[in-house]
């Protein structure tokens, strides 16, 4: 009969959880995010997921926000982009000489919105992976060589949970994230629920199709 009880609450909760929405949630908090930087003399940059918006369907509005170790004064970069989206948008340019874009005043502490079209497994929506790619000292940025401290200046972070070795150390830079914001009915929750969203950094693009 306890048994019975504790299972009953305990599936209270989970629907109350799943109904609610809840935030962007570490798919793989277990493995070690800075093993990969460290090898490839990286300095360390961390990724959170700020706001999750059901658009329709499997289409998904993400912001993320990006912070790094250190601040990186503008003046050493040349190009920073989000590469390899599974959404609307493929490539989403934030900075570039070449490009003339200037979304962005700091490539140590942004935030940007995109979309994406999310995976749905076991009654979680799954973010697809993608990577940021920075490029610094490149073009006319090459001139403040002198001065770059930060280790490799051309490099791409990458998302994900399916890259790992039996120690736990990741190949990418970033978990992967889950969400249960807008389930299908099958789920047995309401498939239109409002969007979640956490106060971020105030260095905002909104890049949206």
């Amino acid at each position: 009969m306890l048994f019975f009880f504790l299972f009953l609450i305990l599936s209270i909760f989970r629907k109350a959880a799943l109904a609610s929405g809840g935030t962007a949630i570490n798919g793989c908090p277990q493995l070690d995010f800075h093993w990969h930087t460290q090898i490839q003399n990286i300095m360390h940059y961390t990724m959170d997921i700020t706001n999750v918006i059901l658009v329709q369907d499997n289409l998904f509005e993400i912001t993320i926000h990006v912070l790094g170790k250190e601040q990186i004064p503008l003046q050493y970069l040349y190009s920073l982009k989000v590469i390899g989206v599974d959404g609307p948008k493929g490539t989403i340019q934030l900075y570039g000489k070449n490009e003339n874009t200037y979304l962005i005043d700091n490539p140590t502490d942004f935030t940007v919105t995109f979309q994406v079209y999310a995976t749905l497994t076991d009654c979680q929506w799954w973010l697809p992976n993608f990577q940021i790619q920075f490029e610094y000292l490149q073009g006319d940025a090459a001139q403040y060589w002198q001065t770059w401290t930060w280790g490799t200046s051309t490099f791409d972070l990458s998302t994900g949970c399916n890259n790992y070795d039996n120690q736990g150390h990741s190949q990418t830079d970033f978990p992967g994230y889950y969400w249960v914001l807008g389930l299908p009915s099958k789920c047995g929750v309401d498939p239109n629920p409002s969007s979640t969203s956490i106060p971020t950094s105030s260095h905002t693009s909104e890049v949206v199709s």
